[in-house]
């Protein structure tokens, strides 16, 4: 019997056809057979884990003595570092002085005397309306609203702030700037004096630290602002510059007056001045104001820009011209109060001032 090949060349195609889907099908039946037992076994072991942590959780076990051991180690270790650091930080804390408002006033005024007088021994120009931030008690009683204990309290802190202006100033005649413009602090007292920092007084939630703004202007040239920095890093209080804006001053050769100079405006978080508001004046003659109102800069130039200096009428006038950098200096002076308690020092915790 002939078998008939024209049949099996006609139907060879669709028979491998046929074997080649029933072999993929059977392959994808496996993967789906292993997929299926990979979950299966994935699901068991997450189940296990969880059963395992319940059961971990319900029974609350007791770390091992040897990692307790560690572990107590480690905070002695930690809580000696603490302290090294916090001790290494401290600096002497200037104590609060309660007084009578009628007090605090003289002693402003012996304070503010006493740094006239060192700033004319030593050449150092102060502006008419130099006040180190406290004109508004020439015209006005500490806590004049409130009870005579709180009113006590505030002078205190207020004391404190004058002993801290007082070094501030000293600072800047040691190091004989040229001129002094004034010296700005924080509002204590809730006055609303435009110009007074408006910058809070910042504390650690712990108390470790607190600190207290205060701004500087003055006009000195390069060196003697680096000496000055370098001044504030060395000092015995602990002080950190927060921010510095420099601006050139030209110096006319014949009446050494600065000219062609811009203020430059810190911004309402400053504590500005606005143009808007007038100079003020005080019963104690010069020292009665603080200084007159800045003009506003609506965008801050670099941190060094010159200005345009006056048009020289003559040849001689530019050989002779000198300039200097006009300084507004914001930092932060920094107590640690924990640090002196650790340290057996009675009352460190009570000075750290606090916004009303």
């Amino acid at each position: 019997m002939k078998l008939d090949l024209s049949i099996v060349k006609r139907y060879a195609p669709l028979v491998v056809f046929i074997l080649a889907y029933i072999s993929i099908l059977a392959g994808l039946i496996t993967l789906q057979r292993n997929a299926a037992q990979r979950v299966q076994g994935i699901e068991e072991a997450h189940e296990k884990a969880l059963a395992r942590l319940k059961t971990l959780i319900q029974a609350q076990p007791r770390p091992s003595q040897e990692d307790a051991q560690v572990f107590a180690s480690d905070t002695q270790v930690l809580a000696k570092a603490y302290e090294r650091l916090i001790q290494a930080a401290a600096h002497p804390v200037i104590p609060e002085e309660p007084m009578e408002p009628v007090k605090f006033y003289q002693r402003y005024l012996d304070v503010l005397l006493g740094i006239t007088n060192a700033a004319a021994s030593t050449g150092v120009k102060l502006s008419p309306n130099f006040d180190m931030g406290f004109g508004y008690y020439t015209r006005a009683i500490p806590g004049a609203n409130r009870p005579a204990n709180d009113a006590i309290k505030l002078t205190g802190q207020l004391v404190k702030q004058l002993h801290i202006s007082e070094e501030l100033a000293k600072i800047l005649i040691t190091n004989k700037m040229e001129f002094i413009k004034n010296i700005r602090r924080v509002d204590l007292e809730g006055i609303q004096d435009p110009y007074l920092l408006s910058s809070p007084i910042r504390s650690d939630p712990d108390g470790v630290f607190w600190s207290m703004p205060f701004e500087l202007e003055f006009s000195c040239t390069a060196p003697v602002l680096q000496n000055l920095l370098n001044h504030f890093a060395r000092s015995s209080a602990f002080y950190i510059v927060r921010s510095l804006t420099l601006n050139t001053e030209f110096i006319d050769p014949n009446t050494g007056a600065a000219q062609g100079s811009t203020d430059l405006q810190l911004g309402p978080r400053g504590g500005r001045p606005t143009p808007a508001q007038p100079p003020r004046s005080g019963i104690i003659g010069r020292h009665g104001g603080g200084s007159p109102p800045s003009p506003e800069i609506q965008q801050l130039p670099p941190s060094i820009q010159p200005t345009t200096p006056p048009d020289p009428k003559s040849k001689e006038q530019t050989t002779n011209r000198r300039n200097r950098l006009a300084v507004r200096l914001l930092l932060d002076y920094v107590e640690f109060p924990q640090a002196i308690a650790q340290g057996n020092t009675s009352g460190a915790a009570a000075n750290s001032p606090s916004n009303p």
